[in-house]
């Protein structure tokens, strides 16, 4: 009997419109209160057959597997399976030491969803090529002793330019807030000259990040604009003076 092949393809959750995916989540980022019992998540299959789902958290390790984790959380339920055009919930608990976490700012963790698509009875003695589709999105965890909000945050963001030889630009980002500052897009600006630092990102808490660019903008006055991820994952412009 000729076995089926499967390739496991670790997508980040910028392709779960891909053609291969049928799940869809909504959001893309999860905040968890430190007050939180906790967090459901809603997942619905688009596709026209059944696919079955296994969920689980890490740390920060993109090769982590179920047998692996070492988040303190637990996803109910951790495999099940979603009918076509249906939905299902997924509840996420906190099953640590919340004293063994930072309690001035948040921590992040990632939530892995692997998508294995059905195989049809006929389909079992052909060799097919199965593509299992991983979602990956960011769990934050925020303590309840952060008092101030996020959207103030962001205005305490704070960047610094310097040149480097004779075509490179410095960038020096600090950011001195307790929360995690995801971006899509940043650029520098001056009037109508910029320069695109290409990739999106994200700055830890109470840390500085060095951003080389190559070229410079030679107008005044200078900005960094930054299209950073809210909560609810829409997209906000915040500008830095340099």
């Amino acid at each position: 009997m000729r076995r089926i092949l499967l390739l496991i393809a670790l997508l980040s959750c910028q392709l779960m419109a891909s053609v291969q995916a049928a799940i869809i989540m909504v959001g893309t980022r999860v905040i968890y209160d430190e007050s939180s019992r906790e967090v459901t998540l809603r997942i619905s299959n688009t596709g026209d057959s059944p696919v079955v789902i296994q969920s689980w958290l890490d740390t920060g390790d993109t090769r982590s597997s179920p047998d692996t984790s070492d988040a303190p959380f637990a996803v109910v339920p951790s495999v099940t399976k979603v009918l076509p055009k249906q939905g299902q919930s997924l509840r996420m608990v906190f099953t640590g030491d919340a004293g063994e976490l930072p309690t001035d700012m948040e921590s992040v963790f990632f939530l892995n969803v692997l998508e294995i698509p059905s195989i049809r009875s006929e389909q079992v003695d052909q060799n097919k090529l199965v593509l299992l589709t991983r979602h990956r999105v960011k769990v934050f965890y925020r303590p309840s002793g952060i008092a101030e909000q996020p959207s103030r945050a962001l205005g305490r963001l704070s960047a610094t330019r310097s040149r480097i030889g004779s075509n490179q630009t410095q960038i020096l980002v600090r950011n001195p807030t307790p929360y995690h500052v995801s971006f899509r897009r940043a650029e520098v600006v001056a009037g109508e000259q910029s320069l695109d630092l290409g990739r999106g990102g994200m700055i830890e808490p109470f840390s500085s990040e060095r951003w080389v660019l190559e070229g410079d903008v030679t107008g005044e006055p200078a900005e960094l604009r930054m299209m950073v991820i809210d909560d609810h994952g829409g997209n906000r412009v915040q500008s830095v003076s340099l």
